[in-house]
């Protein structure tokens, strides 16, 4: 089975170098996926959980990412022999077999250096779906949420959960789910050729979503330099005077850095508080 991205990647962890970490990989053997609980796997997310838990920090941890920087939904797609990205993920039977395995796996797992049962670890407080499902098309994208947002709550019920979409378009259409407790949204402003103006204005627009359906949404990230003084200090001015408006830094957490830059280095952790 092809394996699409390059898992050996020595580039540094903020562009996705991974250096031979791997979460799942296939077995040709047995046919099927198999969860890499090793030290060069599941064994570095109880690391992360970990020293998360001692700095006071509260996780929203993807179970997959969507796209094939990783392997991720693509690699999954690729096992079964499909380069579709956006619809066979969702429809095959097979694939949603696994994902729902792999959640499975990850969420009865015990962590190795804190006891806790990652179903139970009041340190991870909600979980992606997926990092930006762009499923395709919408009624399979619905589908694909309500069945698996449920199946984790089911597994989960003490962790809250959220689709990890971008949501640049969708406009929260997930958030009528019930089983998804909040809604995300990934600020790309750039890629879209957006003005600063109407990005703000979307901001505003996704703050008054959350308002009217009675949810939280989170802003995952916003993938700008050029706007960040504009539409940045709009966000966190509405943050101070909404309750509905969540901001989430995205960082290479994940990554153990020597250099003192860390995410988890203590100038990081300002950075986290105060953009």
């Amino acid at each position: 089975m092809p394996t699409i991205w390059n898992s050996k990647s020595t580039a540094d962890s903020s562009n996705l170098g991974t250096k031979g970490i791997y979460m799942m990989s296939w077995d040709p053997i047995t046919n099927k996926m198999v969860p890499n609980d090793g030290p060069d796997g599941l064994q570095k997310v109880d690391f992360l959980i970990a020293e998360a838990a001692k700095r006071k920090l509260k996780l929203i941890l993807a179970f997959v990412d969507f796209w094939a920087y990783t392997g991720g939904a693509q690699q999954m797609n690729a096992w079964y022999g499909s380069s579709d990205k956006y619809t066979f993920f969702a429809a095959d039977p097979r694939t949603r077999r696994d994902y729902k395995e792999w959640v499975r796996h990850v969420l009865s797992r015990v962590n190795t250096i804190t006891g806790v049962r990652y179903s139970d670890d009041p340190t991870i407080f909600a979980r992606d779906l997926a990092n930006e499902p762009d499923i395709h098309p919408k009624p399979l994208l619905h589908d694909w949420v309500s069945e698996m947002s449920a199946y984790v709550k089911s597994t989960a019920p003490k962790q809250l959960v959220t689709t990890g979409h971008g949501n640049m378009d969708q406009k929260l259409s997930d958030m009528d789910i019930p089983s998804v407790d909040f809604g995300t949204w990934h600020g790309y402003p750039s890629y879209a050729k957006m003005s600063h103006s109407d990005f703000d204005a979307r901001i505003r627009e996704y703050c008054a979503i959350g308002r009217d359906v009675g949810k939280p949404v989170i802003l995952g990230g916003i993938w700008s330099s050029a706007i960040r003084c504009r539409s940045g200090k709009c966000l966190w001015n509405l943050a101070e005077h909404d309750r509905h408006v969540g901001l989430r830094r995205l960082g290479g957490l994940a990554a153990r850095q020597h250099t003192g830059l860390g995410p988890l280095s203590p100038g990081r952790l300002r950075q986290i508080r105060h953009p």
